[in-house]
C-alpha cells in the first residue's frame, strides 16, 4: 500500500489547480476527481469489514487522500488474529456484485484499485503533454 500511494503522490504532487481539472480523451473524471474517488473508495473498503468509519470528508483531494489512509491504516492494524481471517458480509451498503469480503482481498482491492486510477492519471498527464498513451 506504501508502495503504490508513495508512486501516485510522486506522480501528482507538484500538480497546480489548473492540472487538477484535467482528464484524459473520453475519461470519466478529473485528475482531482479520481484522486477523491480513490480516497473514497479506500474508506468504503475498509468499511466492508464491518468497521463504523467516520465520513466527516475533507474538501481538497490531497488532504482527503491522507486522511481516509490514516483512518485505513489505523483500523486495518486493530484486526485481531479472528478478523484477519474471517469472511464478512456486510449488510450497510452492500455491493451488488460480490459482497464477501476478508482483510486481505481488502489490502488488495486498496492496491490494485489505487495502481488503476495512477495509469489513468499517467495517461491524463501525458495527453496533456502532447503524447498518445498507448493505441
Amino acid at each position: 500500500m506504501n508502495h503504490s500511494r508513495r508512486d501516485l503522490l510522486e506522480l501528482c504532487e507538484s500538480l497546480d489547480s489548473k492540472a487538477l481539472l484535467r482528464k484524459p480523451k473520453g475519461g470519466p473524471r478529473t485528475i482531482g476527481d479520481c484522486l477523491s474517488h480513490i480516497a473514497s473508495v479506500e474508506w468504503w473498503y475498509v468499511t466492508r469489514l464491518d468497521i463504523v468509519l467516520p465520513a466527516d470528508f475533507p474538501r481538497d483531494p490531497f488532504d482527503l487522500l491522507q486522511y481516509t489512509r490514516r483512518l485505513a491504516e489505523k483500523e486495518l492494524k486493530r484486526l485481531t488474529k479472528e478478523q484477519r481471517t474471517r469472511i464478512f458480509q456486510p449488510h450497510h451498503d452492500p455491493s451488488p456484485v460480490c459482497n464477501l469480503w476478508t482483510a486481505r482481498k481488502v489490502l488488495r482491492r486498496f492496491v490494485d484499485h489505487e495502481r488503476l486510477h495512477t495509469a489513468y492519471i499517467e495517461k491524463a498527464l501525458s495527453e496533456a503533454a502532447g503524447h498518445s498513451h498507448g493505441p
